[in-house]
Formats: C-alpha cells, structure tokens, sequence
C-alpha cells in the first residue's frame, strides 16, 4: 500500500468516525454524509487500518497521519498510542545533557498520561553518555527509576552495557536495581536479554514464572544463587542463549522444569569444559529442542530441525 494513499484515506475515517460534526457552508452535505458513515465503521476496522499505515513508523509522513488523526478523532487514540509507545528506546546520546532532556520528557508523558505505560512492550535501556570528559552508564541518570515505575506490562526487557568491559551490576545504584528487578520479577515479562553486566543475579531469573527467553552475553562470573526454587516456580523457558556455559548451564541443569520446554539454544564454547557442560544439556533437552546453535573458537555450528 502507498503512502500517499494511506494518507487520504486515513484522514477520511478519521472524519467519518467524529460522533459529531457541525455543518459548515456548501460542504454540509458532505460532512452529514460523513457522519452517517461513522455508523457503520466498526472500531475493528479502524484498528485495522491504523496497523496497516503503522507497520512502518519509520516513514515521516505516516507518523504525522496517525499523529493528526489521534487529535482528530477519539477511536483512534488508543490504538496510536499503541504503536507509539510500544517500544521504548533509551540508548546511548552525545551528551548528558541531550539524554535529560528527552528523559524528562518522557517522564512528563508518562506522569501525565497513566495509561501509556501499560502500552509500553518492549524497553531497551543501554550505552554511556559523556559530559565534560566524564563517562557513565546510562542507568545512572538519577530519572531511570522513576521512568521505569510508569511501565508495568513489559514483555521484553533488554539491558545493554556497551563498555569495553563488562560494567558490573552490584555497582548500579540501589534503586536502579530495585526498579529493573520489579520489571525482571513481573508477571508480564517473557523475555529477558543481558550484555555487558559482571555478577548479574540469577536468582531474579530463576524466580521469573512468566520468562519463555533468556539470553545472557558478556556477564561472566553472574552471582550464584542463595538457594535454588521449586521445580514448579521456576520459568519453562523456550529459547536459551549464553556465552559462558559453564557458568550459567550448571545451576540450570539442577531445575528440571526450567529445561523441560526448551526448544532453541544457542551456546558459545570456550573450552573442553564448556563441551562437556553442553552435552548435559543436550541430554536433558533432546526430546523438546528444534534447535541448536554452537559457537567454538568464532566457528558456529548450526542444526536445524532435530
């Protein structure tokens, strides 16, 4: 579908789904038939065109559709705000500066309308920002946690640290932890993806009832944990990605459910003890998985379909 014609006709639903419109000069006649039309045009059918112009928000001009249309029109207010706010992005700016800015921002949107954050989906926090020769993890800008507490239906969570060495987790600030750990250990999180974190906690993994994907990159030496769950809290999780197997696979293989459904892994092998701790697995999972990604010395080794 064009853009141009998505323009149109989307302004014209608009129009015709006003539950009032007051007659204006010779186009009357129009504006009467419009509301007529209103009548017959099910919510659903709105809904479905919204999706169609939003399947690519990264074009201008349909952005600016929806944007007009959402001020013009009460039936289509819920749903751009949908494709909106479904996904959140607070990445790596220039300055520090610049990241306030557009934090505060956000934060003001998200204080003054409530029902924004239960739109939100998808988060991805990660990277530095740099003021004045000083470097610091995003996560340390004092307006995260409070940013964080508006969204309470995250499906998936991903926390990027993007340093030349892992950042290690223990060194965020307290309320930063406590804020990511209420998203982590929700009931609407299903996927959960960590890169750059030393120590990371694997208790709050290990306790998620809801987590079907776990993918855990550069955060060697993850903190053990106290004491492992029951069989019946732990998460069924479907995919399973990590690059320190030893580490990570050696809890997990003591919870039978957490591997009872697992259906992809991907695994990167750094030494004949990661083999060995990968074949473990493969025996616990060989009934469920479909498949099965292996990374030794930067060769991967890929099978599909067992």
């Amino acid at each position: 579908m064009s853009k141009e014609p998505n323009s149109v006709y989307i302004r014209d639903v608009a129009l015709a789904s006003r539950s009032t419109i007051e007659p204006e000069g010779d186009e009357s006649g129009i504006q009467r038939s419009s509301v007529n039309l209103a009548q017959v045009i099910p919510q659903e059918i709105i809904d479905l065109i919204i999706d169609e112009v939003a399947s690519d928000m990264g074009d201008s001009v349909r952005r600016e559709t929806l944007y007009a249309c959402s001020l013009s029109c009460q039936s289509f207010r819920t749903r751009v705000v949908y494709h909106t706010y479904s996904k959140i992005k607070i990445v790596e700016t220039l300055t520090i500066d610049h990241s306030g800015i557009r934090l505060r921002k956000l934060l003001e949107i998200l204080k003054n309308n409530p029902l924004i954050g239960a739109y939100v989906r998808v988060l991805e926090v990660g990277g530095y920002i740099t003021s004045a020769f000083v470097s610091s993890c995003l996560l340390d800008i004092t307006l995260i946690p409070s940013i964080l507490s508006c969204l309470r239906g995250v499906q998936r969570l991903i926390l990027t640290e993007t340093g030349e060495r892992p950042m290690s987790w223990t060194s965020l600030r307290s309320d930063v932890i406590d804020s990511l750990l209420v998203i982590i250990q929700g009931s609407s999180l299903h996927s959960l993806e960590i890169e750059g974190f030393w120590d990371f906690p694997l208790d709050c993994v290990l306790r998620c009832k809801e987590l079907e994907e776990l993918t855990v990159i550069r955060a060697g030496n993850p903190t053990a944990p106290q004491s492992l769950p029951s069989d019946h809290s732990s998460p069924p999780l479907k995919r399973l990605k990590v690059d320190d197997s030893r580490t990570f696979l050696l809890p997990l293989l003591l919870i039978p459910r957490l591997l009872s459904r697992l259906q992809i892994l991907q695994i990167r092998l750094k030494s004949l003890e990661d083999f060995i701790s990968a074949g473990d697995l493969l025996i616990r999972t060989a009934q469920t998985l479909n498949e099965l990604h292996l990374f030794f010395h930067m060769m991967p080794i890929s099978v599909s379909g067992m």
